[in-house]
């Protein structure tokens, strides 16, 4: 999905493939900068997914137009405030309880949501089926088919595996992510909706490492939730 040309903006809004190289680089700025604090330690080891968020804002805005803009922790009923969207009457669902907040939110120069980033350390089932069902319930209420313009959420994260006595690294992590991508799809795919998972190879442990903590390799994981065209 190519991005649409705003009236009233000066510059072309940032494009889904600038944001999911932003996330990717944000994801491997925070984990390169926790291992050099921590002598070794990843952001899979511990609760930082402030850090995380922090660096994947930063390498998104430096891909933004001047006109557009980005912001942390954003509720859910400032979502809504500011969505042009189209929205029925009724209840809303208990996924858009406008007391969530959402990690990372962009914003294009008008100030109308184009898209939600949510950010974990690694996979969870329980924690990132909240968040995807979020997101969903996001993209389904405010997205262009309704007016809107929040038409791309992202779920971001970082998988790391270390080699086994029979499978390295990488053959461990695609087997990890054949499963995630089914349980993904089985989930949440439907026909308003399109699902794409990006993948790449985020940092090796480097050798002198390796000696204590043996071979590992992490990979930053991008599950994105998108209308259906």
């Amino acid at each position: 999905m190519e991005p649409l040309y705003i009236e009233g903006c000066n510059l072309m809004p940032i494009s889904e493939r600038q944001i999911t190289n932003a996330i990717h680089s944000g994801i491997c700025a925070a984990n390169e900068k926790y291992e050099k604090w921590s002598k070794g330690c990843w952001v899979t080891d511990s609760g930082v997914e402030g850090l995380m968020t922090a660096e994947i804002a930063e390498a998104i805005n430096k891909k933004q137009s001047k006109d557009e803009s980005l912001e942390l922790e954003v509720a859910f009923k400032h979502i809504r405030t500011c969505s042009t969207a189209n929205i029925a009457r009724g209840r809303r669902p208990t996924a858009l309880n406008e007391n969530n907040r959402a990690d990372i939110v962009l914003f294009n120069c008008d100030y109308q949501p184009t898209c939600v980033i949510e950010v974990k350390r690694s996979w969870d089932y329980n924690n990132c089926w909240l968040d995807l069902q979020r997101i969903c319930a996001l993209v389904d209420r405010y997205s262009s088919n309704k007016q809107g313009y929040l038409d791309n959420g992202f779920l971001a994260m970082l998988i790391a595996k270390r080699e086994g006595r029979i499978n390295s690294p990488e053959g461990i992590f695609e087997n990890y992510l054949k499963k995630v991508k089914e349980y993904v799809e089985y989930e949440f795919n439907n026909a308003s909706r399109k699902i794409s998972i990006h993948h790449k190879l985020a940092r090796t442990l480097p050798n002198y490492y390796q000696k204590e903590y043996g071979n590992w390799q992490a990979w930053s994981l991008i599950i994105q939730i998108s209308r259906a065209e």
